[in-house]
């Protein structure tokens, strides 16, 4: 967790707002949500999440004890009841995970014959701990529709830091980040931002074989923490001209505000899938409250 510490922007640590920074920017937030700028700002339901449970066997060579399993496992709360799960957020590259057939946003249902689908995140850790040496098989469930809200938060978002809390005018004006929180780099509340996915994955190889990273390719890293301001999912609608018509392309975001900046916010979004957004935003939630038992010594 401390590869990317030299480029946290430590906003959790200490607000150096005054209390008029505040007043103004909870003024803008107040105005964008009763006064949006067009009919098209609005908020986005995340949906009841039933479906049909996925559950898949996935059987491994060595213990975690013995050897990495190449994946990260971490607390994820289901905001519609508060229930935690462990749930697989990362994968590395060519990893004993990876090639097993481990899927991104799967929550850990059993390990061996331990029934652990109750069980909060560190007593699931610590069920993976008391493994003895050897081969083990791990139940992992992929929940239906609740998949796609809580599925890893590694994703090529749209990305636009500006003054206040609404999104950009033009689509134009949206840029492009991948976008990881946690992850094989950082603590569960860290939030890098990279060029690419490739860009992602060559600093893992490089941190992997103890490659020197140029000062210019380390992401810019957010340590999120409770004083971090974040909006609600909402949905912004442009208006493209494509050979001479008129054609409606919807962006689904959310705002995030770090306490060392005084009335600038990090708009995240997505063109392609609205539960790509959702699900950011529920980790995001997590990763805020994560900050405190990782400050206190408790986090993975």
């Amino acid at each position: 967790g401390d590869a990317l510490e030299s480029m946290v922007e430590a906003g959790a640590v200490r607000d150096r707002e005054s209390e008029d920074e505040l007043e103004a920017w909870d003024r803008m937030v107040a105005n964008s949500m009763a006064r949006p700028d067009s009919p098209s700002v609005a908020r986005v339901p995340l949906g009841d999440g039933n479906g049909v449970d996925n559950i898949y066997p996935v059987q491994f060579s060595t213990s975690p004890t013995e050897g990495t399993l190449g994946m990260i496992i971490t607390p994820i709360t289901d905001p519609r009841d508060g229930r935690e799960y462990a749930m697989v957020s990362q994968l590395a590259p060519m990893s004993a995970a990876a090639e097993k057939g481990v899927t991104l946003g799967s929550i850990i249902k059993k390990v061996n014959e331990v029934d652990v689908s109750q069980e909060p995140h560190e007593s699931v850790m610590e069920t993976l701990r008391q493994l003895q040496p050897g081969p083990f098989t791990m139940m992992l469930e992929v929940p239906g529709p609740l998949a796609k809200y809580l599925q890893d938060a590694a994703q090529q978002c749209l990305v636009r830091k500006d003054i206040g809390p609404r999104p950009p005018r033009t689509r134009a004006q949206w840029g492009s980040k991948y976008l990881v929180l946690g992850g094989l780099l950082g603590n569960s509340n860290a939030l890098q931002l990279y060029e690419s996915e490739q860009h992602y994955n060559e600093i893992i190889l490089a941190f992997e074989r103890s490659f020197p990273i140029p000062k210019e390719q380390i992401p810019k890293t957010y340590e999120l923490g409770p004083k971090f301001k974040l909006g609600p999912v909402a949905e912004k609608v442009y208006i493209d001209d494509v050979k001479g018509s008129s054609k409606e392309v919807r962006v689904t975001y959310f705002w995030l505000k770090s306490p060392m900046s005084k009335l600038r916010s990090l708009k995240i979004g997505s063109l392609s899938d609205p539960s790509i957004i959702k699900g950011l935003h529920a980790q995001v939630i997590v990763a805020r409250r994560a900050w405190v038992s990782i400050s206190r010594g408790n986090g993975e």
